[in-house]
């Protein structure tokens, strides 16, 4: 259906090249979930690639093949050419194909003339061996005979010889064409030749003037896209400024369970909001089992599955997630894209993509929360609160406008030091 609809033949054809790519990543990604990992990645344009269109840019041409070839394709109108080559010599091998393992039988003769061959040496039983195998080569033959009789869909064009159709390797059709059927030899023939265009300078110049404008209209963007990410703090200069309520789970600053983010920041946070989407979805799984494999998986040292654990564990007992468990409307990693007008963003259009780590709903509204892995202190909170808030404060702008309900409340979770802090416009 997404084939129908103006420019749908792209999307369609960008479909198809998505399969295909996926495909050739099977063999270095084993698992689906990694495969919709990949394809995750495609769709949010970390790998870019070209869209094709699903319709065939050549035009119709005449494919030459032989039927081994032609199995299991068709045409409209099919000629059987090439009369001639059809001669019997006798069988020259064997191949024993009855067990799982092919054998191969040889025999070796010397040309005596033009015509004549004498046998030098063979194996053992030679003659049962290669009736077996013209055997097989006559059934061939008709295999393909088959092949040949059955791939037009409209005009089958059997050629045939006026001397010594007797090599005709279409002989075999005879006796099913009628004459009345018969196509007269047209003779030799010339492709038509294209009538001279004569094209006038001014033609040129105004075509290479065209070219240009045309290449200016397509560099120049419709519309912007960013993640949520990069997009918040624009979007917050324009709503105004972000004040904090601290609701502190705890006043105690967990230390320990911080692991230097370092090189590896990015990964570890990754393999931190997966183990807490695993825990949400299922709090009975095996955590430890879990953590190694993200640990794996985000190619990080095995050792630091037990801190993974021990972190997520401590989240698992904060408050804000006691409270999304008790909801019945609970999500994670929950996908979003929204289009804001030009009237929003004072622009082009732009898209907005992300995710929205944990999102509940109470009695009075949504809950929308962030986690975030920095290394923070007590000391360091207040700056990082400033840098995430207008993040998750898009973040609850995008699900009230999308839901047309109330969200109650915004905040940002601090795994490190186990403290969720909720933030609200000033």
């Amino acid at each position: 259906s997404a084939s129908i609809k103006p420019g749908g033949d792209i999307e369609a054809g960008g479909l198809a090249k998505g399969i295909e790519i996926l495909r050739t990543m099977q063999k270095d990604t084993p698992t689906l979930s990694q495969l919709i990992e990949r394809l995750g990645e495609m769709v949010e344009a970390k790998d870019k690639y070209d869209g094709v269109s699903i319709k065939s840019k050549q035009k119709p041409a005449v494919r030459i093949m032989n039927l081994h070839k032609a199995k299991g394709l068709e045409a409209p109108i099919i000629f059987l050419a090439d009369p001639s080559g059809e001669n019997d010599f006798g069988s020259t091998f064997h191949i024993d194909r009855s067990g799982e393992l092919a054998k191969g039988y040889l025999a070796i003769s010397l040309r005596e003339g033009q015509y004549r061959t004498v046998p030098v040496a063979h194996p053992k039983n030679w003659k049962a061996l290669a009736d077996r195998e013209e055997k097989f080569e006559s059934a061939e033959k008709l295999r393909l005979r088959y092949v040949a009789a059955t791939r037009a869909k409209s005009v089958l064009i059997i050629t045939q010889k006026n001397k010594r159709n007797n090599t005709n390797p279409w002989k075999y059709f005879d006796e099913y064409i009628e004459s009345k059927n018969e196509i007269p030899d047209p003779g030799s023939q010339r492709a038509p030749q294209a009538e001279e265009q004569l094209i006038l300078p001014e033609e040129i110049e105004y075509a290479e003037k065209s070219i240009l404008e045309n290449s200016d209209l397509i560099r120049k963007p419709t519309y912007q896209s960013y993640t949520a990410k990069d997009y918040a703090p624009e979007w917050m200069t324009k709503i105004g400024q972000a004040d904090t309520i601290i609701d502190s789970d705890t006043s105690e600053v967990i230390e320990s369970l911080a692991v230097e983010g370092g090189q590896h920041g990015i990964e570890w946070g990754t393999a931190i909001h997966a183990i807490l989407e695993y825990s949400l979805l299922n709090p009975e799984l095996d955590l430890n089992r879990i953590a190694k494999e993200e640990m794996r998986k985000n190619d990080l040292d095995s050792g630091l599955a037990s801190s993974a654990v021990e972190l997520v564990e401590s989240v698992i007992q904060s408050n804000i997630w006691k409270r999304a468990m008790k909801s019945d409307r609970r999500f994670t990693e929950f996908p979003f894209e929204i289009c804001l007008d030009e009237s929003e963003s004072n622009s082009l259009p732009t898209l907005i993509r992300g995710a929205i780590d944990l999102v509940f709903h109470e009695p009075d509204g949504w809950v929308i929360v962030d986690y975030k892995t920095d290394i923070v202190t007590s000391h360091t909170i207040q700056s990082a609160v400033k840098k995430y808030s207008p993040q998750v404060l898009l973040y609850a702008d995008i699900w009230k406008r999308t839901l047309k309900e109330p969200v109650k409340e915004s905040g940002l979770y601090f795994a490190a030091i186990n403290d969720y802090l909720s933030v609200r416009f000033q």
